[in-house]
């Protein structure tokens, strides 16, 4: 019977009946090669032809990757990496006018709107999703007082809280345009050997050898009688270095230097709103 001769034939040829059992069942895996998981929900889950798959397919293709924090490594252009000194003010300088210009970047979400409708608007009663894209867009966004509190319109940098998701050399300096434009040698060392000694975060610059922010009272601000000797020693130091002025806009308080272009230390607008040296009403 066959049984009968299918054994017969191994025992007879049992080198040849082995080599070609695993001839034959390496031929028939052969397809693993080919073998690939997938594990994209829009795959496995979305039917095919779907329009939200078209709409993904461009997201991925204009937008690819995921979202992330972006890191970036200052280095001196003008001086080999070995002689690099990222201290000099002239860099600290350089480095902030970059950052300022990449902060002040304006997408007009206006014209993304109206390209939109140009190109997928057919009638008046048209679904618009894009409109959600409208005004302007930029890092910071544009600040917005709403029942007491700040908004901001058109903000897209990540956020830690309320403020924007960044950490880099001039969080040392507030980003203040005049402390850091006036910056020499002594005032980045002295503001970044004392940035992590902080037992409380100072509002005010710590580049100034006469900051209150060296005040041993501002340094502790934990009994009455230190959070009054700081807010004298804070309100001494305003006076001088920009005097601010609040006053009643459009049923809000806002709090200004009296002029910008001598204010030596911006931390004294904060100041300033808690309760200024020259308050108008």
């Amino acid at each position: 019977n066959f049984f009968e001769k299918v054994g017969r034939g191994v025992g007879t040829h049992p080198i040849k009946t082995l080599v070609g059992s695993v001839v034959f069942t390496i031929a028939c895996g052969g397809g693993f090669a080919f073998l690939s998981s997938e594990t994209r929900p829009e795959k496995q889950w979305v039917p095919a032809g779907s329009l939200a798959l078209e709409h993904n397919d461009y997201v991925s293709a204009t937008w690819p990757g995921n979202a992330r924090f972006n890191f970036f490594s200052a280095t001196c252009a003008d001086v080999p990496e070995s002689q690099c000194d990222i201290m000099d003010p002239k860099y600290i300088k350089a480095f902030h006018e970059i950052n300022e210009k990449v902060k002040n970047i304006v997408v007009d979400g206006d014209k993304l709107v109206a390209d939109l409708d140009d190109a997928h608007k057919k009638s008046e009663g048209d679904t618009r999703p894009w409109t959600i894209y409208a005004g302007d867009w930029s890092f910071s966004g544009t600040p917005r007082s709403v029942n007491g509190s700040v908004v901001f319109d058109g903000r897209k940098c990540s956020q830690f809280g309320p403020f924007c998701a960044k950490s880099n050399l001039l969080d040392v300096f507030r980003d203040d345009d005049y402390v850091i434009t006036n910056l020499n040698s002594d005032q980045i060392l002295r503001a970044v050997n004392n940035w992590e000694g902080q037992e409380t975060m100072c509002p005010l610059t710590l580049a100034t050898a006469d900051s209150p922010c060296y005040d041993v009272n501002c340094q502790k601000y934990t009994t009455q009688t230190e959070r009054h000797n700081c807010r004298v020693a804070a309100t001494s130091y305003c006076t001088a270095k920009c005097p601010t002025i609040t006053q009643i806009i459009n049923g809000e308080e806002v709090t200004r230097p009296v002029n910008m272009a001598t204010c030596q230390d911006r931390g004294c607008i904060q100041l300033g709103a808690l309760g200024s040296v020259t308050t108008t009403t």
